[in-house]
């Protein structure tokens, strides 16, 4: 039983049920285990264990990886840190930008401080790449604007008629 080595929560496994496991399996495992649980917001599916005080997570972790049938997979609930990179701010060309209060306002008049999407902050981490396709979900748009013109996209299997 190799020691789990990097940094994680004590005591605690993250675990993903086999979807063919039964509420019974799941409920035999959880009473043999935890002291707590409790399943992880959206669909992931994980259940973070907070394994009883006199289990050892290596154990735990071992028989949970003998029981196939029932976990698809199990492993220690690992630490993950933000790496303390420094981001330079991109300040936009856009000279309407201004005016455009829903990507970054500062509190401006009319205006909620806070409600904005927080864009420069976005664009200080990543501007984005030519190769992510943004699909826009509208009445339209002005096909000819300079901001838009040279960065549309179409589905040519699409336009072809060929089924995706």
């Amino acid at each position: 039983m190799p020691a789990i080595s990097d940094p994680h929560g004590p005591g605690e496994l993250l675990v993903k049920f086999s979807a063919e496991a039964s509420r019974q399996q799941r409920e035999q495992v959880l009473e043999a285990l935890a002291r707590q649980h409790q399943e992880l917001r959206g669909r992931s599916g994980v259940t973070l264990l907070r394994l009883k005080e006199h289990l050892e997570p290596q154990r735990a972790l071992f028989h949970l990886q003998q029981l196939e049938a029932t976990v698809e997979w199990a492993e220690p609930n690992y630490l993950v840190k933000r790496s303390a990179s420094k981001v330079t701010p991109i300040t936009p060309d856009d000279p309407y930008f201004s005016q455009q209060w829903a990507l970054a306002h500062a509190g401006k008049k009319g205006t909620v401080m806070g409600s904005d999407i927080g864009a420069l902050a976005g664009w200080a981490r990543t501007i984005g790449s030519r190769n992510t396709i943004i699909a826009v979900i509208d009445t339209g748009i002005e096909l000819t604007h300079p901001d838009l013109k040279r960065n549309l996209w179409a589905n040519q299997a699409e336009q072809a008629g060929e089924a995706g």
